[in-house]
């Protein structure tokens, strides 16, 4: 479930998101082909790639989230226990309530509930960037109810460094010159042809 995420896009490693949905959407083995909901407010790549696209403006996200979370408690199907905080701030979100106040199909939201559950342990929820933070939070919460935690590597850490200002590339045959720069890894690109003249 990708909420307002663009992850097929413009958000997050996109070479790799593309490669790692693109290798479990094979027709030639429907065993391991996986279904993607997407909640969002406007038309993207990832969204025109779903299998139930819901338009949800990045405002109820949240709703959408507690809803999901209150029919888990009310199931007991939590993976946790929920703490009686949590429960007193979701308990008056429903998906049919939901359903009903954004005028999104109660027979999707029933779909994508189901898949959730079914799946519990090897599904996940993943919020855009441009979500707040409490979005973000009970996200995080819906996927330990889930007990989809147990799919990240709590060991691995990635850092993306991106760059700062267009001087930064014109900056590196210098460094490389005076020795800063001691070792250069170029990975799927020609820099004596992409890089500006100097």
């Amino acid at each position: 479930l990708s909420l307002d995420s663009d992850f097929l896009g413009c958000e997050g490693n996109t070479p790799e998101q593309i490669a790692k949905f693109a290798s479990r959407r094979d027709a030639d083995k429907p065993n391991e082909f996986h279904r993607l909901y997407v909640a969002e407010g406007a038309m993207s790549l990832t969204g025109s790639n779903a299998d139930y696209r819901l338009r949800v403006t990045p405002e109820a996200q949240l709703e959408l989230v507690f809803s999901l979370l209150n029919e888990l408690c009310r199931q007991g199907q939590c993976s946790m226990a929920c703490p009686p905080q949590l429960e007193r701030q979701i308990e008056k979100y429903t998906i049919d309530g939901f359903a009903a106040k954004y005028n999104i199909s109660a027979e999707t939201l029933g779909y994508l509930f189901e898949d959730l559950l079914a799946n519990k342990g090897y599904a996940i929820v993943y919020a855009g960037d441009q979500l707040p933070e409490s979005v973000h939070i009970a996200v995080n919460v819906l996927n330990v109810a889930l007990g989809n935690d147990k799919i990240y590597d709590q060991k691995i850490t990635s850092i993306s460094h991106s760059l700062k200002r267009h001087g930064n590339i014109g900056d590196l045959p210098a460094k490389m010159n005076s020795g800063k720069v001691s070792v250069l890894i170029h990975a799927d690109v020609n820099p004596a042809y992409l890089l500006p003249e100097t």
